[in-house]
């Protein structure tokens, strides 16, 4: 039944059929990825975490779904959950891969401020290189994103560097001007 109401884009009553049957995580875990199919990532969400609940905490399907909820978090701009889906996979490639992408897309939302405030615990430094590699590569608003990383942490000669390299590589002198401004600014509070 579900299937049908799949096929006809009734997506709230396909839920519904999907959620009556008592499956375990491979059932959930197919229709998490019907919904992925179908463009409908709150439902894709919803049976990723639903296929979690099911899984024993040994389960090689769990680096898979903590990925999926990263993926559709993500697309419902629910960073918490994404966050959380991060710091919770068990699989360290797929975790790093997820946070690389995290950054990304925060980054390129406007959202670095909110990027700062996780506390990324034992990922800092994977989130600082991703940054500076994102930096170098001509993208100077992850130089300013870098700055306010070091900046919420304290680290205020790490910050400096950031923009002293932002400065260095910049395309105008008043880009460059204000990359060594800002770099003058953090060394001042270097101490402080």
């Amino acid at each position: 039944v579900g299937e049908a109401y799949l096929h006809t884009g009734e997506f709230g009553k396909a839920r519904n059929a999907f959620r009556r049957v008592d499956g375990d995580v491979n059932y959930f875990a197919e229709v998490m990825q019907k919904f992925d199919e179908s463009y409908q990532p709150d439902l894709a969400l919803e049976f990723a975490q639903v296929a979690l609940g099911c899984a024993g905490e040994s389960s090689e399907m769990r680096a898979v779904l903590w990925s999926n909820v990263f993926k559709h978090a993500c697309a419902l701009h629910d960073y918490d959950s994404a966050y959380l889906a991060i710091a919770s996979n068990p699989d360290p490639e797929r975790r790093q891969d997820c946070l690389r992408r995290f950054v990304v897309v925060l980054c390129e939302l406007g959202e670095g401020v909110r990027l700062c405030e996780y506390p990324f615990v034992g990922l800092c430094e994977e989130v600082e290189a991703t940054l500076l590699r994102k930096g170098r590569s001509g993208h100077a608003n992850y130089y300013e994103v870098l700055y306010a990383w070091h900046c919420f942490r304290s680290n205020f000669r790490a910050a400096a560097g950031a923009m002293y390299e932002r400065g260095c590589m910049a395309a105008t002198a008043d880009d460059a001007l204000r990359g060594y401004l800002a770099a003058a600014t953090a060394l001042n509070l270097v101490g402080a």
